[in-house]
């Protein structure tokens, strides 16, 4: 029987996260032994990396759902990096694919900077634009900018790396969400935006079953072969159209809404899948 460590938050959150639940339990009704420890339980003991008493080495895989407690997170990170583990994300893949920053070359033209100033700047470049934090997630702190001196007071109350993105009339039609398992495509479904902007469910966003079309297969079939090249077993990519929004190796959602707007189980796919996947990689 194969045997899968979970690292997730085991003490429940303000806001659980849905992969903290059902992530071990599809592993655990396919047939797996699973264990879940809390990231914080990672220790290094005579040259091996251990969790609940366990070398990683011992595990088929080894999942860290989300980047797990801020104050030792390039620790844990750089452990797990050189632990010989079977990874479902490897930590170069966590640490260079995740989030905005390092796609910017297929989103909308895109400023970054920690500096008001330089946003302004660039803001003076005609618009409309979305401001955005770099490390932000579930749709927080998004916001239309109408007035450019706007962005000094939203910056200032969150200081930190902002990204500013041109508009795309795209956004207003809503997001695809596409689930990767294995490097396949386990499932896509649209999120209506609530407002012209907000399409993330956490953020008054709406879900429904939609197709594809081709152009903007040919993107996330882009997105998926730079992540098949950092090894990455398990990601979401959000598109609007032609443009890409963002990129999640981390702790993408989405799982539960599949299952749920298509009347499907999801969960067994996704495991056979991760297993076709470990056979080959």
């Amino acid at each position: 029987m194969p045997h899968a460590l979970f690292l997730t938050d085991t003490q429940p959150p303000a806001e659980p996260t849905e992969n903290r639940a059902y992530l071990p339990a599809a592993f655990a009704a396919h047939g797996w032994q699973v264990t879940v420890a809390d990231h914080s339980d990672l220790y290094l003991r005579d040259q091996a990396l251990c969790a609940n008493g366990l070398p990683l080495r011992q595990f088929q895989l080894v999942w860290p759902v989300g980047f797990g407690p801020r104050a030792t997170f390039l620790d844990r990170w750089q452990l797990l990096a050189h632990s010989g583990a079977r990874l479902i994300n490897p930590a170069t893949a966590a640490l260079l694919l995740h989030g905005k920053l390092m796609w910017h070359d297929l989103t909308p033209q895109t400023h970054a900077s920690a500096n008001p100033r330089v946003l302004i700047e660039a803001a003076q470049d005609g618009g409309p634009w979305v401001l955005k934090p770099a490390a932000g997630s579930h749709g927080r702190g998004v916001r239309l900018v109408e007035e450019v001196a706007e962005i000094t007071d939203i910056m200032r109350q969150d200081p930190g790396m902002w990204l500013l993105q041109r508009y795309s009339t795209a956004y207003a039609a809503g997001e695809h969400r596409t689930l990767l398992a294995g490097g396949k495509i386990l499932g896509s479904y649209r999120r209506t935006p609530h407002g012209a902007l907000q399409a993330n469910l956490a953020q008054g966003g709406i879900a429904s079953a939609a197709s594809i079309k081709n152009s903007e297969q040919v993107l996330i079939d882009e997105v998926a072969k730079r992540l098949a090249a950092y090894r990455v077993g398990y990601a979401s990519i959000d598109t609007a159209g032609t443009e890409l929004v963002e990129v999640n190796v981390a702790n993408p959602g989405g799982l539960a809404t599949l299952q749920s707007v298509y009347g499907a189980d999801f969960s067994s796919r996704l495991v056979q899948l991760v297993e076709a996947w470990l056979a080959m990689t």
